[in-house]
């Protein structure tokens, strides 16, 4: 095992594919580079899926299925491993022979935690949490603390050197779920991509006078795409039109979004773009004069602001746990948004978008590029990780 060159078996229950939004491949896939430029060699493991050209995945363990309900993610839908298949995570780790294993959202689909740890012979792993699940019915906290149980104090626990969660408040919510101390987490956030996402003051000004305000997140009953929609239609009823609506992405509730649109008549203000390249979504951050993020219930962290703020948008952001860590101080960048309230949501993109001077507008913008490069560019989450790994290692080898 060496310190210098440390191969990391990163796991993630989710599909890594290069064509579909979700946080926690982004997170992997944005990390990747940096830490392989500082040293560290990453091996990829994910569901399978058909389209093998877009699967980022280097080894593949099982077919994914829906299992958003059953693992207690109320209001949204995703896919996950569910597969037993233990000879070929041993074979994969035969192959590989990692220093340490990662595993991402450990606890979101327990049986690929517990697949690949009875594969694992005296490997050491970290925990990297993303998911703040703050809607789970009594009887489903249960369903978790028992997965933890089962997955993790009789497979896991002694293997176990680190902890590490996107937010102070998905630390707050796993560390009080499984009743453990704070202080065993460490907060490695989401990484921002900062040469992609950049600031470009012109391209604020290549759309006929009018605002670009754009929601980049999951059509889902999470992230509340129907509220970004009501905030605008107050916008229209207050006689305030000069602006362009973007959805980028799609989901569950996108023919629902869709009604909605044309329901309330917002048709030419609304536009939907669909999951969009990376240079495409790039450019449209980069046009952005606000970025709505109006989810309710809390999330991990929402990598959608800080790659908003690193293009040099402002934000006008619901007040919900997770969401407060990537959004910032509020005497810095104004005021947030109650959850699940139009007219608030409205009054913020209102207050950022027509009322605050050009002079103004440009202090929060350099605040904001710099507040990402300064807590979560690449190159600062992969030195925590890259720190992360070797601490792993030297305590291994004590």
């Amino acid at each position: 095992m060496s310190a210098e060159n440390p191969k990391v078996l990163v796991v993630s229950p989710y599909p890594l594919s290069r064509g579909t939004p979700d946080g926690v491949k982004d997170y992997i896939r944005t990390l990747r580079p940096a830490v392989e430029r500082k040293g560290v060699e990453y091996v990829l493991i994910g569901p399978s899926i058909k389209d093998k050209k877009n699967n980022l995945a280097d080894h593949e363990l099982g077919f994914a299925v829906r299992v958003g309900k059953a693992a207690g993610m109320k209001g949204t839908s995703y896919k996950g491993t569910t597969t037993v298949n233990f000879p070929r995570a041993r074979r994969i780790i035969n192959s590989e022979k990692p220093d340490i294993i990662e595993f991402h959202d450990p606890f979101a689909v327990p049986v690929t935690l517990e697949t690949v740890s009875l594969a694992v012979r005296n490997i050491p792993q970290i925990f990297q949490h993303h998911a703040l699940i703050e809607e789970l019915t009594p009887k489903q906290r249960k369903l978790a603390t028992l997965a933890h149980k089962i997955g993790y104090i009789r497979h896991v626990g002694k293997r176990v050197f680190e902890k590490h969660a996107v937010s102070p408040d998905t630390k707050a919510f796993w560390a009080g779920l499984l009743k453990e101390s704070e202080d065993l987490y460490e907060v490695i956030p989401n990484p921002i991509d900062t040469e992609l996402f950049k600031y470009d003051r012109e391209k604020k000004e290549l759309d006929g006078g009018k605002k670009i305000i754009i929601f980049t997140a999951r059509h889902d009953e999470h992230k509340r795409a129907d509220i970004f929609i009501l905030a605008l239609a107050h916008l229209v009823r207050n006689e305030i039109r000069d602006f362009e609506g973007f959805l980028t992405g799609e989901g569950d509730n996108t023919p629902e979004i869709k009604s909605l649109v044309k329901e309330l008549g917002l048709s030419e203000f609304v536009k939907f773009t669909g999951t969009l390249p990376d240079d495409e979504f790039a450019d449209l951050n980069a046009r952005a004069e606000i970025l709505v993020a109006c989810s309710e219930g809390g999330e991990g962290f929402n990598r959608s602001i800080g790659n908003a703020r690193a293009s040099g948008a402002l934000v006008a952001a619901t007040r919900v746990p997770g969401q407060t860590f990537a959004y910032g101080p509020e005497e810095t960048f104004g005021p947030m948004a109650e959850p699940n309230n139009p007219d608030s949501l409205a009054s913020r993109i209102h207050d950022f978008g027509w009322k605050l001077s050009p002079e103004e507008k440009e202090k929060r913008r350099e605040l904001g590029r710099r507040f990402v490069e300064e807590s979560f560019s690449t190159d600062v989450v992969a030195d925590k990780k890259v720190a992360a790994y070797e601490r792993v290692i030297y305590e291994r080898a004590a």
